[in-house]
């Protein structure tokens, strides 16, 4: 395990053997690697998005297996955690606070090794590049988000939410990059076209599990039928929204993002 504040990327070895839901954020992460790379006629490193992509599926992950109750304890305390962890400089210091955490508060949380020791050195890398404040206010809206949504009863609620979400990933996201292609004219662009991008995706996976949030009592939502063809409803006008707004690039991604992730899936 990693003992120095050093990146550490995944090999294309370990990729093939993460769990599905780890695999298809990394593969989303990986399309957002394509799209940049074309748009900006340049090469970033993909190790760097496969680490985002499992950090992500993490949060993600363990943020959806809290209850109300536990969510509103992490809300309270996210402050004091963030400053123990953000102070620390060793991955075993950064382990033990984490588990400790974890265990004091009787959370569900499978601390792989994998998991742990991606988050620490993606942490540090924000370190580096001084958005360790933007770090700490986005986790704590993210909390606040998945608070929110498993309170609201309509779906347009649950669709404003999503919207907000997106909104914070692509900030936290166009920091990452912007260090290093700010300078590049089509940046803006590209970084306002991955907004609409990670739209889709949301709306999608959203869409997909309407009937399984509500079974898991993830959202309060009623009439769990009819907020799923809702959720639909909301896709096919973001589809066409993105469209409108980037007619040739939509045309051209469609099918080549559609034949990247039936290859790499």
């Amino acid at each position: 395990m990693p003992k120095e504040a050093t990146l550490l990327y995944l090999t294309e070895t370990t990729v093939n053997d993460l769990d599905a839901r780890t695999k298809l954020y990394v593969l989303c992460l990986g399309m957002v690697h394509l799209i940049l790379e074309r748009e900006l006629g340049t090469t970033c490193d993909i190790r760097l998005f496969r680490q985002i992509g499992i950090v992500a599926s993490f949060i993600d992950e363990h943020l959806d297996d809290l209850n109300l109750d536990e969510k509103r304890v992490l809300q309270v305390s996210f402050d004091k955690l963030f400053k123990e962890i953000i102070e620390c400089t060793t991955f075993p210091k950064f382990q033990q606070i984490v588990c400790t955490y974890v265990e004091t508060n009787n959370l569900n949380f499978e601390c792989s090794k994998l998991n742990i020791s991606e988050l620490f050195l993606f942490i540090e890398h924000c370190k580096k590049n001084d958005l360790a404040e933007m770090l700490g206010d986005f986790g704590k809206q993210i909390i606040d988000c998945s608070i929110k949504k498993q309170q609201v009863n309509t779906t347009r609620q649950v669709r404003k939410l999503l919207k907000i979400e997106g909104a914070l990933v692509c900030s936290l996201l166009e920091n990452l990059l912007k260090k290093e292609h700010l300078a590049n004219l089509k940046f803006c662009n590209t970084m306002a076209l991955l907004v609409e991008c990670e739209q889709i995706l949301n709306l999608a996976d959203d869409s997909l599990d309407a009937f399984e949030d509500k079974a898991q009592n993830t959202i309060a939502v009623n009439y769990s039928a009819l907020h799923g063809v809702k959720m639909l409803g909301y896709l096919g006008k973001q589809l066409l929204k993105t469209f409108a707004y980037f007619p040739f690039k939509f045309a051209y991604y469609t099918p080549n993002l559609i034949n990247y992730y039936l290859k790499n899936k």
